[in-house]
């Protein structure tokens, strides 16, 4: 029995040791680190480094992070609560993947890892809590962090700020502390919904107005107020400081301190300006005219970048500055290939920068090409020289015209629109370019209908030139002339009150009224003198006494002019008023010569 007993306890200890080891390899697998989610936390909420316990929050979902108009400035971005930034530990990438989430509490504060300080970051830069966080940890980690830690701005916070001062929505605005004064301004200029519309139809007229003069753009600080660009914008602060934006250098340099990013409760100013307030200006051979207001320190250089450079027809070695005094004009010479020079080239009030373009002489036209259609042998699109090509040299290339070809009724479209070359206010009102002219209501009316009505045509005579050999109707074509060769009828269209109205066959040697008789004539109700012909090609109505017929024209037959009942009535009342008068005078008249001869 005892040695049985002895045989047992070697096995018993055997297994034993194995339990033991199985327990400690679970505990060693559930000991090791897990990497952590936007979901996941520890059952304390936090993972174990030698500075302590880690916050781990949730992750930063990128999606709600709002766009900006430029990248941040470590140097000039002030933390504030809520903001949310990563902070990241070189060798730690087995806890949390050496990455902490960190938000700025409302009290401006941070919670760094369990251990060390609280950091205060009331009016501190992005950059400065960096160094701070940096030197922080190399105190408490000695050797082991002398590569540094890493922080980075993730997501800024929504912060209010109120735009006043001469914008069309003055008010608060819900920003995010990445946007700049030009963003609070962008906002600010827009129409409010619940705006007069006589007043929103006013708005919106300067806004069109200023857009239509091509200079400047709201983003470089222009308001619907006034139709101006407004430079000088102040920002205050909540503690009492201020800070001044100017979105036109902005723009032409693209310094931060120009339109700074904005902090909660900032309040930004558009101050008024005057319309007799100095300009300066740049226009000619650039990309873009623009004239702003002047402000004491501006250069040639930002103009130049405001219009967006200079065109490849540029005179560069022409190039100056209007300048104008009470008491002389004068040109200063400008060289704009360096950029050195317009940096330091100063502008007075009133100074206009002008790039003049290359005097060039014309010895290549511009090419183009013109289309001909109808009755050519090849009717197709031919090449030509602009505004050298003559009409009959396309004709040529184009095979010449066919036998069926009508002269009298060809004729050329253009292109070019004519209302390209009239004012803007005649454009938009025709009847309002009248105002100085001696044309009567009926007039105008004409002149409405031909304007609307008639073809944008070449003047030009295919019969004289073509079949009587006149070069002087020879016209030269421009690119996007459209050549039109129609087939001759052979005959002449007689309609309106006539016993059978229809074509009638050309005939040599006839007089006019030869194709009205052969139409069956004239019918009761036509009235012989009011006859006129409509010209095939042109659409020109001319008497029938007074033109000759050819093939394709319209003579219409018209019958007496209808007047209205009560345009009779009163023509009728006229004629017995006007009877009526001279019955009276003739009446007086004999009443006084009876009067005269009963006294001698």
């Amino acid at each position: 029995m005892p040695v049985q007993h002895v045989r047992i306890v070697p096995s018993l200890l055997r297994a034993a040791v194995l339990l033991l080891l199985l327990i400690a390899g679970a505990a060693t697998l559930l000991a090791q680190p897990k990497p952590v989610t936007g979901e996941q936390t520890t059952s304390a909420g936090s993972q174990e480094s030698p500075f302590g316990k880690m916050e781990a929050g949730k992750a930063v979902d990128l999606k709600e992070i709002l766009p900006v108009e430029r990248q941040i400035n470590a140097a000039t971005y002030r933390l504030g609560p809520t903001d949310q930034l990563i902070l990241s530990i070189p060798g730690f990438e087995q806890t949390n993947g050496g990455q902490f989430p960190l938000v700025v509490g409302m009290d401006n504060t941070v919670l760094l890892p369990r251990g060390l300080p609280l950091v205060d970051v009331r009016g501190m830069t992005l950059a400065a809590f960096r160094q701070t966080v940096d030197s922080l940890f190399q105190v408490r980690g000695g050797k082991l962090y002398q590569s540094g830690v890493a922080v980075a701005l993730i997501s800024p916070r929504a912060i209010y700020v109120r735009v006043s001062g001469d914008v069309p929505s003055p008010g608060p605005y819900v920003l995010s502390a990445a946007d700049r004064a030009s963003t609070a301004i962008g906002a600010a200029n827009r129409l409010p919904k619940d705006l007069p519309d006589k007043q929103k139809g006013e708005l919106e007229r300067v806004e069109y107005q200023r857009n239509q003069s091509g200079i400047g753009t709201r983003d470089i600080g222009y308001t619907l107020n006034g139709n101006r660009i407004v430079r000088r914008l102040v920002i205050r602060h909540n503690d009492g400081t201020s800070d001044y934006a100017d979105l036109v250098r902005y723009r032409a340099f693209g310094n931060d301190s120009d339109n700074p990013t904005l902090r909660e409760g900032d309040e930004v100013v558009v101050e008024k300006t005057s319309p007799f307030d100095p300009t300066i200006a740049i226009a000619g051979a650039v990309n873009a005219t623009s004239e702003i207001p002047y402000r004491p320190g501006d250069n040639a250089l930002m103009m130049l970048r405001l219009a967006s450079g200079i065109r490849e027809d540029a005179d560069l070695d022409g190039a100056y500055i209007a300048r104008y005094s009470s008491a002389s004009a004068q040109r200063v010479p400008l060289n704009v290939r360096d950029t050195l020079a317009l940096a330091s080239q100063q502008l007075s009030p009133g100074d206009q920068i002008v790039i003049p373009r290359k005097v060039t002489v014309r010895t290549a036209a511009r090419t183009g090409f013109v289309t001909v259609e109808g009755e050519v042998m090849n009717p197709s699109v031919y090449p030509v020289v602009n505004g050298q090509t003559k009409l009959s040299e396309v004709i040529t290339a184009a095979g010449g015209m066919t036998p069926n070809a009508s002269l009298s009724g060809a004729h050329i479209i253009r292109g070019l629109d004519p209302n390209k070359y009239r004012t803007k206010p005649l454009l938009s009102d025709p009847i309002a370019g009248m105002a100085n002219s001696t044309l009567n209501l009926e007039d105008s009316t004409r002149f409405k209908f031909d304007n609307e009505l008639q073809e944008n045509r070449v003047s030009v005579d295919f019969v004289e030139l073509f079949a009587k050999g006149n070069q002087a109707q020879d016209v030269t074509l421009l690119s996007g002339d459209e050549i039109i060769i129609p087939r001759d009828p052979g005959g002449v269209y007689v309609y309106g009150r006539v016993q059978r109205p229809g074509w009638v066959a050309i005939k040599e040697g006839v007089e006019n009224e030869y194709y009205v008789k052969a139409a069956g004539g004239y019918t009761e109700a036509a009235n012989a003198d009011r006859v006129i012909v409509e010209k095939y090609g042109t659409g020109v109505w001319e008497d029938i006494c007074c033109t000759q017929i050819t093939s394709g024209d319209r003579i219409y037959v018209p019958g007496d002019r209808d007047t209205p009942a009560r345009t009779s009535l009163e023509i009728a009342g006229t004629i017995i008023g006007i009877t009526s008068g001279i019955l009276l005078i003739a009446n007086t008249v004999i009443n006084i010569i009876d009067a005269l001869t009963k006294k001698e």
